[in-house]
């Protein structure tokens, strides 16, 4: 469950609360470990998937491209949330202060949002006139047909900027973030590790162009003191990529 706070002081901890913060380095091991575990449970959850249909008519279950995909983001990425808010409560009691899970109005930033989804824009029609793809065939496959689609969009579209901002955004920025350097470490480090993460369905143009992002999404964080503000960036970047693979498709 993610928990909602209001902005009514500075991102900053108080200086008595900074000693709860994880440090740097505890902050980029612990990330890792999770980022690890999220790939483990996302392989079995697809091992344990394939297994179940292994005896069926369409094996590979191309019609069922959509569920498949849409229960390896969805699984997979509400225990390593669930684990992020165990973690986060250990050093702060205040989840959503840990997380930067601030309310605040859409008008505060919606030009972030309008200029991130022009530049979202461009990067797509850069795919689609090299003839890069935009995602794996799998997810081609997946957006093309099936009756699970509506469940997949919902993973696209929500489940996924949700867990990724919170990851990246929310708990790895705050302990990356905790150094004399500032916030610069925190937007290369998770910039980068987010934008590997992607290099098993990606080219390394493809992952430049996604390290990109990232470090608009963590300028965004840095300025706005919220990952509100990211979750709806990265939805809104993840709903024109859908957009163009069904142009595509279609």
């Amino acid at each position: 469950m993610l928990y909602i706070h209001n902005m009514t002081q500075d991102e900053k901890l108080p200086v008595s609360a900074y000693s709860k913060v994880y440090g740097f380095y505890a902050t980029l091991g612990i990330l890792l470990g999770i980022i690890a575990l999220w790939m483990l449970l996302q392989i079995l959850i697809e091992t344990l998937f394939l297994w179940l249909f292994s005896g069926a008519a369409d094996h590979p279950p191309a019609g069922r491209a959509s569920l498949l995909l849409a229960l390896v983001y969805i699984v997979p990425g509400m225990l390593v949330l669930y684990l992020v808010a165990v973690l986060s409560k250990r050093k702060n009691p205040s989840i959503p202060e840990y997380l930067a899970l601030r309310r605040m109005k859409f008008t505060r930033y919606v030009l972030w949002v309008v200029a991130f989804g022009a530049l979202a824009v461009a990067m797509d029609w850069f795919c689609h006139l090299t003839g890069r793809l935009l995602g794996s065939e799998v997810l081609y496959q997946a957006v093309a047909g099936g009756r699970y689609r509506p469940l997949l969009f919902t993973a696209v579209l929500f489940a996924a900027p949700v867990i990724e901002e919170v990851i990246f955004r929310g708990f790895a920025y705050r302990g990356l973030s905790n150094t004399k350097y500032g916030p610069a470490p925190a937007i290369l480090i998770t910039s980068l590790i987010w934008a590997l993460i992607h290099a098993f369905v990606y080219d390394a143009v493809l992952i430049a162009m996604i390290f990109c992002a990232g470090i608009v999404l963590g300028i965004a964080r840095m300025r706005l003191k919220s990952i509100y503000p990211t979750i709806v960036m990265h939805s809104a970047m993840n709903l024109i990529a859908l957009v163009q693979i069904t142009y595509v498709i279609v």
